[in-house]
Formats: C-alpha cells, sequence, structure tokens
C-alpha cells in the first residue's frame, strides 16, 4: 500500500511542476481545452456557456485546484466546493470522462514531446484521483441537484438541418450573408483582408453541428474565436438583420428563420462585450479588434423592430 501511495504523489508532484512550466501558456491551454471539450461533447456548450473571460476563469480556477493537490488527502474542502460549481454549471458524472480526454488533448498541444508517456501517466492519475473525489461528493450530497434548473441546449436544434432542406441549402445562405455583410460599412470592418470562402465554409461547418450534425465542426467554440473582437450587442442586432434577411432570400419561411436565429442568439452572451477591457488577446501585444460606426450607417434592421 506504502507503495501505491507514494506513486499516487509522485503523479501529482509532476502535475504539480507541469502546471508551474505551463503557467505562461495558460491562456493557449484553455482556448484548447474548451475547442477539444466543445468537439468531443458539444453538449457542454450549454454547462460552459460564458465569454472566453469567463471560460479562461473557470479553467485556471481548475489548473489551480489541481496544482494545490500535493497533499489530496487535506484537500477534500476544496474538491467538494469545485464540485458544488459545477454541479451548478449542469456538470454530471457523465461529464468528468470528455472533460479528461480534453485536457489530454489539450496538454498533449502545449506540451508536444515534453508530454511523455510518463508525464501523460501522471496526469491521467491525478486528474482520476480528484475526479473519484468529485464523484463521491456528488453522491454524497444529492442535495446539490435539487435546486439546479437544468439548462435548456439553446445551441440546437437537431430536426432544423432536416426543416431546412439539406447543408446545401446552409451553405447558400451563408454565402449570401457573407456577401452582404463584406459590403456592410460597419461590420464589414472585421472581414477586410479576410477570406470570404473560408468563412462560409467555417461558418456552414459550425451551424451544421448545431443542427445535429456532430462532426461537421472541429474549429474554436464561438467566445473562443471571437475573444479579441469587440463585438457589442448592437452590433449584434445589426449581423442578426443581415442573417435574417439572407434566411428568407433563400426561400425559407419565417419560422424557420425563428429557429435559425434563436440558435444562433444562443452564442450572444459568449461573444458580446460590455467594453473593449472584456476582450482576451491571443497572444502577447495584440491589441483588441475594434471597429468604428461610420457617422452615415445605413442600418439593416426593419423599421418596425428599430
Amino acid at each position: 500500500m506504502t507503495d501505491i501511495a507514494d506513486l499516487l504523489f509522485q503523479h501529482r508532484e509532476q502535475t504539480r511542476e507541469s502546471i508551474e512550466q505551463l503557467q505562461p501558456r495558460m491562456n493557449a491551454l484553455a482556448i484548447k481545452f474548451f475547442s477539444q471539450l466543445f468537439q468531443i461533447d458539444p453538449s457542454q456548450m450549454t454547462i460552459f456557456d460564458g465569454s472566453a473571460v469567463t471560460l479562461n476563469r473557470k479553467f485556471v480556477n481548475m489548473m489551480a485546484t489541481l496544482k494545490s493537490i500535493r497533499r489530496l488527502e487535506s484537500m477534500n474542502p476544496a474538491i467538494e466546493a469545485l464540485t458544488k460549481r459545477h454541479v451548478a454549471y449542469g456538470m454530471r458524472p457523465k461529464h468528468l470522462v470528455p472533460f479528461g480526454q480534453a485536457l489530454m488533448d489539450g496538454l498533449e498541444a502545449q506540451l508536444g514531446e515534453a508530454f511523455t508517456d510518463e508525464l501523460r501517466e501522471a496526469w491521467m492519475s491525478t486528474f482520476a484521483q480528484v475526479t473519484t473525489r468529485m464523484r463521491i461528493a456528488m453522491d454524497n450530497h444529492p442535495e446539490w441537484f435539487e435546486n439546479v434548473e437544468i439548462k435548456e441546449d439553446k445551441h440546437h436544434d437537431l430536426e432544423l438541418l432536416k426543416d431546412i432542406g439539406g447543408a446545401e441549402i446552409v451553405r447558400n445562405v451563408h454565402s449570401r450573408f457573407y456577401s452582404e455583410i463584406f459590403e456592410d460599412d460597419w461590420l464589414g470592418q472585421f472581414f477586410q483582408g479576410k477570406n470570404k470562402a473560408a468563412l462560409i465554409h467555417k461558418q456552414t461547418n459550425f451551424m451544421l453541428s448545431c443542427f445535429g450534425v456532430s462532426d461537421a465542426y472541429a474549429g474554436e467554440p464561438p467566445a473562443i474565436a471571437h475573444m479579441h473582437m469587440f463585438i457589442t450587442e448592437e452590433m449584434a442586432i445589426e449581423r442578426e438583420a443581415i442573417l435574417h434577411k439572407a434566411i428568407l432570400d433563400e426561400g425559407l419561411s419565417e419560422s424557420i428563420a425563428q429557429r435559425w436565429l434563436k440558435i444562433d442568439r444562443s452564442f450572444w452572451p459568449a461573444i458580446n462585450k460590455q467594453t473593449v477591457d472584456d476582450c482576451v488577446t491571443k497572444c502577447f501585444g495584440q491589441a483588441p479588434a475594434t471597429v468604428k460606426k461610420p457617422a452615415k450607417y445605413r442600418s439593416r434592421i426593419p423599421a418596425d423592430k428599430a
């Protein structure tokens, strides 16, 4: 038993040292982690549906807990608090396996060859030690689940692709949408120098994943992809008007348009920002992406909805 206890302690110590080394790359690791998590288990978008700042804070808190478990036996209160927070987010025991897989994928992407078999074993062991105690805490505190409101999955409508008529129509809508938005005097500033065809492809695949094609999208989640962009609710409303028109111009019904826009709007809390300080830049020295509204901007919002 002593040998096993010593090995588990050694794994925790290796993990702690690894976290110390990863400190300068923690933001990049968080980006990769959430990108992988939402690809492996899209349902967790509903659990972790905040802005990049919020996601980054949650990830850093998780890593701080892992870093502090050198003496795991004395960490039960902290692990219980961590578990209770995640239950409140909507996490259940079934979510822990994809969570761990995404963490290992993120570590491998950041550490490369330095993520040796020995270090992987240490991380997996440490993660298992923590999640075992998290499962025990969930079992011991059924009351944590009693008043937790089950979040509606606002990010997916699994019947919508069939009702739209297939992926090609989704692509056509995005072709119309980007043709308009590239010409927009305000929002178009975000897209200067961008490849329109690549954006159409990326956005189509992302929405197909929301419409039930689980393996359609392998890119960054919206919060991460837009974290450096100062996008306000006013901009989001203008963008929605352009998208709404593109959907109708493709010959789809108003009811289909509203279902599509409901999904699109569900990502606003992850993308929209109150101030430029809410932006998170992807690398040192990068400035937030901001655009200025023209003095004589022609709004696309219908007069009865303005």
